[in-house]
This record gives C-alpha cells, structure tokens and sequence, in this order.
C-alpha cells in the first residue's frame, strides 16, 4: 500500500502498516514496545528499521535516533523524548560480534524500565535474533521481523508474533535455524526508501565501528601488558633476579627491557594481585 511519510508517497506492506499502528496506539496507552530485526548483512535490516521508525514516530525520528554502541544506546534512551523510537543498529560483526554481543544485552537489560517509562519504540537490528539474552529475546520484545534475500533480489521479509518468536527461539536457537517452527503470521516485501541522509548515516556508522576496533585493539594490549607482569612476578617469586629476568626476555622475545621496567612490572602485578584483578595466584 502507499502512505504519505514527511509528503512522500512511499510503499510499506499493509499488514505491517497496520502492525506499527497498533503499537503506536499501545504506547499511547503507557506501555512501550520493543521490536527485533533480523537478518544477514546487507539483506536490508537497516532499511526495514528506519522505515518503520519513520511511520511510528515520523519526522521526530532522526540520525541523532539511530545508534551503534551500548554507550549510544544509552545516552540516547536516557535524553529521549516521550513517544519516540530508537533504532539499536548492531553495527559490529565478524571476530568481535560475541564479546559485542555482551555489551549490547546488558545495555538493553540496564535500560529496559526507562524505556517503559518513556514509552519508546524500541528497534533492535542484528544478525541473529539467538544471540539475544533469553529475556530480551522471548519476553521484552513483542515480534520479530526477519528480513531476507534471494540470490539477486532484497525486500523480503517474515514477521513472527510474541508466541511465534518464543517457540522459534526454544527450538531454532541449538542449530541457528530460522526454520524452526515452519510459517511466520505473516510476510511480504519493503522497498528501499529511506528518508535518513544515507551519507550522514553510513559516516555515523563507519566512526562507531572504528571506535569499537579501537577499543578492541587497547583491551587485547592491556591484556598482554597484564599477562606480562604476571609472568616477570612468577619468575621473581622463583628466585630470579631483576637481571636474570632481563636477560630472559631479551633471549626469548629479541626485546630489549630495562630493570626498572622489571622493578615496574612486579609491582604492578603485586598491585593487581591485591585488588584481585588477575584471579588467585598459586603459592609458588
């Protein structure tokens, strides 16, 4: 069907249409309503999600609405305007998409009662509706929209019910398989309008993922850094010397290191090991 968003006369499925209006008038009512996309890479999950933000919250909903990080997430739900609706974009994949993953759950746990409070329309997008914590992904959300695409075409998409997701969840999620539970309520297609400036868009996006590399890349080196002291006080705790450890080092790693280094690594991990920040070290 064609509906009328910001004077452009645009296609969305009828069904669907109707699905967001009624959860506009259901936040109207005092409660909120959390929403899942799924889908493969560049299947068009993001394209699906600003579309209906637009039809729920129309020119309300801007870039500012769209965001990539727990951090994002959060600021965003807290300086929210009542009524409005926020579009988790998932953003990080690949090596890194378990360890983003434990982010994202408990951001969306930590501001799950100042989203009923407010009232948001909450879109969550990300590769596998699995991935999700077990409470976010079968009692927060309402539905579930898995979108898809075939070998040359996108703009495909299934909606499971509340009910539907639970039981795809419980028996889908062993094998990952969206197949689970046979039919969705209901499918259809979308198109590719979008009324977000895609460049502004796609910049948002591209500096979250350089940021979240980042952070990765200072959370592997100060685990090394970490590991490294551990490993000089071992050796102390041994009977070696700070010279001995030197010479150690310089052997097997081809690197030179001073002894105050040395002197500086013990008591930083004699540090940590009081805080308890490296587990309990045997007794040597």
């Amino acid at each position: 069907m064609k509906i009328d968003i910001e004077g452009n006369s645009v296609y969305t499925d009828g069904y669907l249409y109707s699905t967001i209006n009624e959860f506009k008038k259901r936040n109207a009512k005092n409660w909120d309503t959390w929403l899942i996309i799924s889908g493969d890479e560049g299947d068009g999950k993001s394209v699906m999600g600003k579309q209906l933000c637009k039809i729920f919250a129309g020119p309300k909903f801007t870039l500012d609405d769209i965001v990539f990080t727990p951090t994002q997430f959060t600021k965003r739900v807290m300086e929210a305007e009542r009524g409005s609706a926020i579009m988790y974009d998932e953003a990080i994949s690949g090596l890194s998409a378990r360890r983003a993953m434990s982010g994202i759950n408990t951001a969306l746990i930590s501001m799950a009662a100042q989203c009923r409070k407010k009232n948001l329309f909450v879109l969550i997008l990300l590769p596998s509706f699995f991935d999700l914590d077990k409470n976010i992904a079968i009692h927060r959300t309402r539905g579930l929209i898995h979108v898809l695409a075939d070998i040359t075409k996108r703009g495909f998409f299934r909606y499971y019910t509340k009910d539907q997701k639970k039981k795809l969840y419980v028996l889908g999620k062993k094998f990952y398989n969206m197949n689970a539970i046979g039919k969705s309520y209901f499918r259809g297609r979308f198109t590719s309008w979008d009324l977000i400036n895609v460049k502004d868009y796609e910049a948002k996006k591209d500096n979250a993922i350089n940021n979240q590399n980042t952070s990765a890349v200072n959370s592997t080196a100060e685990r090394y850094y970490n590991q490294r002291n551990a490993l000089i006080l071992v050796l102390k705790k041994i009977g070696y010397s700070c010279t001995q450890i030197v010479n150690l080092l310089e052997r097997y790693t081809y690197t030179k290191i001073g002894e105050r280094t040395v002197q500086t690594s013990i008591k930083n991990a004699e540090l940590d090991l009081k805080n308890n920040n490296m587990g309990n070290m045997p007794r040597i």
